[in-house]
């Protein structure tokens, strides 16, 4: 009779911690480095009930198409002064990271059974198809998505955002996550950039965001796959910065020192 009781427990036990394991992967937004890109187009399709842009960001068109069936954006990242419908502060942080963003959905009537998209890189009349504007706008697009959908109390993971962003973009990518991760959701970046680092350290000094230095933590994994976790001090600064980790400018900058003397 105990190792029935035992056994019924421990059954019960499982089966309580794979229902908590699936809800816990119901608040997980997944975007993978290897993200589609530029599209012709994609089959019209409905939105599930966990509304997230697919690991590769195969979900955003019609994500974008049913955005007046999704809540309003947060107002910690509410930008412009238009509408804080998703496509609209879509559209404006495109054209915050990427210094000019326009974005239009092709297909939107009964009859047409897939959707476009068309982007602009300046605010003007004219669209593009995506393969004809800078590869910037279609990689980042999947993660701007993904920061204005998800809710409090959902988890974030993102590889890679730098791809095909210049410096001073993806400096702005990062404000953008923190200002994400000030909403109360959590958000993972697996990067390989300086400038997601250094913003990252500039969005805890700024006034204007409401994330700290307590809120963010940096762990480096060397050639062994050894991590090591780095703390951000008050100031921006990290103490305990190991051989290895982005120091390759300062290597660089002393060599052109050297060198040139």
């Amino acid at each position: 009779k105990d190792l029935i009781t035992t056994q019924q427990k421990s059954t019960k036990e499982l089966n309580d911690n794979l229902l908590t394991l699936v809800d816990i992967l119901k608040k997980i937004h997944f975007v993978s480095a290897d993200r589609l890109g530029p599209v012709k187009y994609v089959d019209k399709s409905n939105l599930p009930e966990f509304i997230n842009v697919g690991t590769t960001g195969e979900h955003c068109i019609n994500i974008l198409n049913n955005s007046d069936k999704l809540p309003l954006v947060n107002d910690k990242l509410y930008l412009g002064q238009d509408a804080k419908s998703v496509i609209q502060q879509t559209e404006e942080w495109l054209n915050y990271i990427l210094e000019g963003a326009k974005i239009e959905i092709i297909g939107k009537d009964k009859q047409s059974s897939v959707l476009s998209l068309l982007i602009n890189s300046r605010k003007n009349s004219y669209s593009y198809k995506p393969n004809n504007v800078g590869f910037g706008y279609s990689y980042i697009l999947p993660l701007v998505l993904t920061g204005l959908i998800a809710k409090e109390g959902e988890i974030i993971i993102v590889e890679n955002p730098e791809a095909h962003l210049h410096p001073r973009a993806q400096s702005k990518i990062t404000e953008f996550f923190a200002k994400v991760a000030s909403c109360g959701i959590q958000v993972f970046i697996e990067s390989h950039s300086e400038h997601i680092l250094n913003g990252l350290r500039v969005c805890a000094l700024n006034p204007n965001i409401a994330i700290s230095n307590n809120d963010i933590s940096i762990t480096y994994f060397n050639e062994g796959f050894t991590p090591k976790t780095l703390s951000v001090d008050e100031k921006g600064k990290i103490e305990n910065w190991p051989e290895g980790f982005f120091d390759q400018q300062e290597i660089d900058l002393a060599n052109i020192f050297k060198y040139s003397r």
